[in-house]
């Protein structure tokens, strides 16, 4: 260190080290060969290495097996994208499962030219396990439908449990009696038996009817919640509601220290939580809730699988929105460098082809980004239908003729045979030509070179529905997939190894729309083929004339085809 470096840096390495000791954070440097030229006190004692015998050493060197290999992939993912990595790691130590959340990053030595891997990880085993847990317990008791549970008892458990998740001091729950103004304390995980009220003013009982509550009148509740516990002096108060129906029916309060940090921030996980404790709350308080209980029981099955759903979307979409963008970047790249004036001009030929490929990525990210938006408004009831009467078979026909050329190319024969010529009822236009897109090109992906794809027409007017099915010969379906299909972001294969690309929300989506016009879709039972159907009911709306829909094909399907058929490569 010169003497100009002495008087303006008043710290050491020494002293950094000791800060980095202190974090609670196991932190870690590589070189890029995955040799460790530095660890923090904890990170070595995890390891059960000194930080003088780290030093030099590989993963393999000191890690079980299963970790190693997990962090020399995710190293060399790191070098390779050259991107941070945000992960969850799980895997078995000394025979208990263990989970960490997990930074990698590269650091640029620009003096010495040199790329080293950095990382810290915290372990969350015990979080983890808390909330599977309590997802698990509640649900399953919400599930048993039994009069005689002791609601309250099964209440106080979930609290601790919560408590423990969330870090805070104490947890109480208050119900809100809209006749008198106030909140009555129902629960406390410290068991307190006082009757403990407190009042709420105008100002208050305005907002909390539906909890649209400002900021600083959720301080004023707060600083009213903890005048009233006088055993709490000295901790602050964070309020959320308990809510039914869009009806609060209570808060819970969390308790912390007045200058601790809150580090637990998944909200919409602690959401649904407090949804099910209103729902057994109400249940204590009024049995005959059991009803309102039953008829969200297919929800409340599929909440407990929130964070399993949140990881899957997460891993599956950012693997599908990486590959075109990396595909476009590529290309870029390629294309910027044809403009040195040292090399080659690039053939037209060339040219059109890099062409081809960036329209073909970029319709590939309007896809996923159309249907991730279309996925949203469904879960969130903003999606509407724009019915109008057309005739079905003559829509279907079109857009059967405009993928023809396509199938053929890649070696498929379209075949289309309908019972009926004309059958005018009331559909979508647009959300109809996307679902049959979507089954046309999974019927391409899926299917073996040199066979038919087989769109089929019947009406069946006694019971006033049209069946249109798409069949293809390939890969048959199990029937253990067939349950699950048309999920969210279900894709059959492995998504590291799978065979075909798409984001798998295509499926949902063609359920989604199809159920949205009074319909029904499904797999048929067909040896060596797999055959997806939907009905449409045969009625009309009023005041509606049929669409000439030939203008509308030439300039709109053309550019539809090519973004629902993105994600095919040859």
């Amino acid at each position: 260190m010169n003497e100009s470096e002495k008087n303006t840096r008043l710290y050491s390495i020494e002293h950094l080290e000791e800060i980095l000791d202190r974090i609670p954070y196991e932190i870690w440097i590589k070189d890029v060969e995955g040799r460790h030229i530095y660890g923090n006190k904890l990170f070595c004692d995890k390891a059960g290495i000194t930080k003088e015998s780290l030093i030099g050493k590989k993963d393999c060197d000191f890690r079980k097996e299963e970790f190693a290999k997990m962090c020399e992939y995710t190293d060399k993912l790191n070098l390779e994208e050259k991107n941070d990595i945000y992960a969850e790691e799980d895997g078995v130590l000394d025979g208990d499962r263990v989970c960490y959340k997990v930074n990698k990053f590269l650091i640029d030595d620009e003096k010495n030219n040199e790329v080293y891997l950095g990382g810290f990880a915290e372990e969350v085993t015990f979080q983890k396990g808390l909330q599977l847990d309590l997802e698990e317990s509640i649900t399953k008791y919400i599930e048993e439908d039994n009069e005689t549970n002791d609601n309250k008892e099964f209440l106080l458990k979930t609290i601790k449990n919560i408590q423990s998740i969330v870090n805070c001091r104490e947890i109480d729950i208050f119900l809100y009696n809209e006749n008198e103004s106030k909140l009555q304390l129902y629960l406390s995980t410290n068991e307190t038996n006082d009757d403990i009220q407190v009042f709420l003013d105008d100002k208050i009982v305005r907002q909390i009817a539906n909890f649209k509550v400002s900021k600083k009148i959720k301080n004023l509740l707060s600083e009213k919640i903890i005048n009233s516990r006088k055993e709490y002096k000295g901790l602050i108060s964070k309020v959320k509601p308990l809510k039914l129906s869009d009806k609060t029916i209570g808060i819970i309060s969390f308790y912390y220290e007045e200058n601790e940090e809150h580090l637990y921030k998944d909200y919409t996980y602690l959401s649904e939580i407090l949804r099910k404790i209103s729902m057994i709350i109400k249940q204590e308080e009024n049995k005959k809730t059991l009803i309102q209980i039953k008829n969200e029981k297919e929800e409340l099955k599929s909440l407990v699988e929130l964070e399993c759903i949140k990881n899957e979307f997460f891993a599956n979409v950012s693997h599908e929105f990486r590959t075109p963008v990396n595909m476009i970047i590529s290309v870029v790249q390629l294309l910027e460098s044809f403009l040195d004036k040292k090399s080659k001009n690039i053939d037209k030929e060339s040219f059109l082809k890099y062409l081809n490929i960036l329209r073909q990525n970029s319709y590939r990210l309007l896809r996923l980004v159309n249907n991730t938006i279309d996925t949203a408004k469904i879960n969130s009831d903003i999606c509407d239908l724009k019915l109008t009467n057309n005739n079905i078979i003559s829509i279907i026909e079109e857009i059967v003729m405009s993928t023809v050329s396509y199938t053929n190319e890649k070696n498929r024969n379209i075949i289309f045979d309908t019972d009926i010529e004309e059958l005018v009822l009331a559909c979508d236009v647009d959300q109809i030509e996307r679902v049959i897109l979507n089954l046309i090109s999974n019927a391409i992906k899926f299917s073996h070179e040199n066979t038919d794809i087989e769109i089929n027409i019947k009406t069946d007017f006694d019971d006033e529905k049209v069946f249109i099915s798409i069949r293809n010969y390939g890969n048959e379906i199990s029937d253990e997939d067939k349950e699950k299909i048309f999920g969210k972001f279900v894709q059959i294969e492995n998504l590291f190894i799978r065979n075909n690309e798409g984001s798998g929300i295509g499926l949902f989506l063609s359920k989604k729309l199809i159920e949205m016009h009074e319909g029904k879709i499904y797999i048929s039972e067909n040896k060596n083929a797999t055959e997806f159907t939907f009905y449409l009911p045969i009625k009309t709306v009023k005041e509606e004339n049929i669409d000439s829909i030939s203008d509308k094909y030439e300039n709109n399907t053309i550019e539809k085809f090519n973004i629902e058929f993105s994600d095919i490569y040859t």
